[in-house]
């Protein structure tokens, strides 16, 4: 079950509870604007309804969102350095990377005594080597979902701590907010 929304006009009598999708067809009836405000539960204060909803949304797409999802969107988008690409997407593409990282260190230290695994370790390193760019262009996509400009993730330290921690914030310069690619 979804969270319960209210709604207000600003400064008016609140109603509901409704659903999102109750609310959704509220401001495509007309019935509420953009000047309405909405809360739900976990929500600190009330907020404007249209970013209210474009927030739902957001997470409502995010659900879902798997590792193959974000790696066949990484593909994808190889080199491409414009538009963005949400949390999920870069820390699912992160992981696939590193567990191929490790796998391939594990077949090189084992090949020191097996040596046919030399060739799986080599096979390994030339997939890391593919995997460079899109990685850098992922980076580069989930700096300008929070609103800064893509080279933010040369810097080592900030540029992972910001990743890490700031979600998307609405449409901004760089493009509106990401959905998980097509199924």
């Amino acid at each position: 079950m979804g969270a319960k929304y209210f709604i207000a006009p600003r400064g008016g009598a609140q109603s509901g509870p409704y659903s999102l999708a109750d609310v959704r067809n509220m401001l495509q009836r007309g019935q509420i604007t953009a000047d309405y405000v909405a809360w739900h539960e976990g929500m600190p204060d009330w907020a404007p309804v249209m970013d209210v909803m474009a927030e739902a949304e957001r997470l409502a797409q995010i659900k879902g969102y798997t590792m193959i999802d974000a790696v066949v969107s990484c593909f994808k988008r190889y080199a491409e350095f414009s538009g963005r690409a949400g949390k999920a997407e870069y820390w699912w593409f992160f992981l696939v990377i590193h567990v191929v990282h490790f796998v391939g260190i594990l077949f090189t230290v084992i090949g020191m005594f097996f040596p046919p695994l030399w060739i799986l370790a080599g096979l390994l390193f030339l997939c890391m080597l593919g995997m460079i760019l899109p990685m850098i262009a992922v980076g580069f996509r989930r700096m300008q979902d929070i609103g800064k400009h893509g080279a933010y993730i040369f810097i080592p330290i900030y540029g992972n701590i910001i990743l890490a921690l700031e979600p998307s914030h609405g449409p901004n310069q760089y493009g509106s907010i990401p959905a998980p690619p097509a199924k």
